[in-house]
C-alpha cells in the first residue's frame, strides 16, 4: 500500500542518515575551488564530515580566500605533495580511524549537488556487493556535457570514462 511504502521509504533515510561519511577533498593550489567544493559540501542532505588533505602547503591562501572554511574543516597537512592516490590513502586512513562507513573522494574542482551523497548513498544501500561508486558527472563549462558517467575497462586493460563528451539526455538517471 501506498502508507506502508511511503513509511519504509522514511525509515530507509533515517538509516541512511545514520551511516557516518566523510568527504575527503584533496586539495593542491586551487584555493578557490577548494572554498567552492567546501560550500557545496555544506549544502549536502545527508551530514557529512569534511577532511581537507593539503598537498600542497597553501591552505592559508584557501582561509583567506573563505575564512569559514576553517571552522568546521579537518586539514591534513602531509608536508609534502603525495599525488592523488597517496593524498586519498592518507585522508582514507584518518577518516576510518576516526569511525566512518564511507569515504567520498572528491578532487578540489569539484562541486556537487545537494543531494549528490544521498543518491549514492542510496544506491549503495540496494547494492551490498558495491565497494566503490561513483556519480553522474558534468563538465563544469557545459553542464549539458557528461564528463564521466563511471569508469569502465578497455580491451586492453586501460580504463577509461564511460560517456565522456555525450549529451546529458537522462540516460544514466
Amino acid at each position: 500500500s501506498r502508507d506502508r511504502k511511503s513509511t519504509t521509504h522514511r525509515s530507509e533515510r533515517r538509516r541512511l542518515s545514520l551511516i557516518p561519511v566523510v568527504a575527503i577533498v584533496l586539495h593542491w593550489r586551487n584555493p578557490a575551488a577548494t572554498a567552492a567544493c567546501i560550500a557545496s559540501l555544506r549544502l549536502q542532505s545527508h551530514p557529512t564530515q569534511i577532511v581537507i588533505v593539503d598537498n600542497s602547503d597553501t591552505w592559508e591562501s584557501v582561509i583567506e580566500y573563505y575564512p569559514a572554511a576553517s571552522h568546521d574543516v579537518t586539514v591534513l597537512r602531509p608536508g609534502k605533495n603525495r599525488g592523488y592516490t597517496g593524498g586519498n590513502n592518507l585522508g582514507m586512513a584518518w577518516a576510518f580511524a576516526h569511525g566512518c562507513d564511507w569515504a567520498w573522494l572528491l578532487n578540489d574542482d569539484v562541486v556537487v549537488a545537494p543531494d549528490a551523497l544521498e543518491q549514492l548513498l542510496g544506491v549503495a544501500s540496494v547494492t551490498s556487493s558495491a565497494g566503490i561508486l561513483g556519480p553522474l558527472v558534468l563538465m563544469t563549462d557545459d553542464p549539458n556535457k557528461i564528463l564521466s558517467a563511471g569508469g569502465i575497462f578497455e580491451s586492453n586493460g586501460r580504463p577509461a570514462q564511460r560517456s565522456m563528451g555525450e549529451t546529458d539526455r537522462g540516460q544514466y538517471r
